[in-house]
């Protein structure tokens, strides 16, 4: 099952990035895309609670990604939300904590897309098998671990406590 993800920039440079990245990455990702409010308050009402996450930039053209956030716990009430841009400061890392929405670099998105979308899905039930079935039963333990917060050496001894023990 794939992970159905809205987009909402007004930088059509991002929506291709998106797609050649989940294409290069093989992830089991749908992608939406908004470039406008309009356009993604259309595709909240369409979609709806089928999104699991929605991707806000925060200047869009007129007014912010967070302008959309009551919108969207309304339409996909379930939905992790992630402003992600470049413009960064504290204001906007403030902004979009005080909605309950994860602030995230463009910077540190594109080479880390699977940890980020780890933490977003994380709290909504995704598996790490269910995304990334390609990853190893080790692999995932390890990643599953990570979520969870451990420190490489706890992580390495509950592998080795999980591995020893059966």
């Amino acid at each position: 099952m794939a992970v159905r993800i809205l987009v909402v920039d007004d930088d059509p440079i991002v929506h291709r990035t998106w797609r050649r990245l989940a294409r290069s990455e093989r992830l089991p990702l749908q992608l939406l895309s908004a470039t406008t409010a309009a356009r993604a308050e259309e595709l909240l009402k369409e979609a709806g609670d089928s999104i699991d996450v929605v991707v806000l930039d925060y200047h869009l053209d007129p007014g912010c990604g967070l302008d959309l956030v009551p919108m969207i716990r309304r339409r996909a009430a379930s939905a992790a939300i992630a402003l992600v841009t470049c413009h960064l400061d504290t204001d906007a890392w403030i902004a979009a904590t005080d909605v309950g929405v994860t602030p995230v670099p463009k910077s540190d998105l594109w080479p880390k897309l699977r940890e980020v979308l780890l933490r977003l899905l994380g709290p909504q039930g995704w598996g790490v098998r269910r995304l990334f079935p390609e990853l190893s039963d080790r692999e995932t333990e390890v990643v599953e671990l990570m979520m969870d917060g451990l420190t490489d050496k706890e992580i390495a001894g509950a592998v080795e406590k999980n591995h020893s023990a059966g």
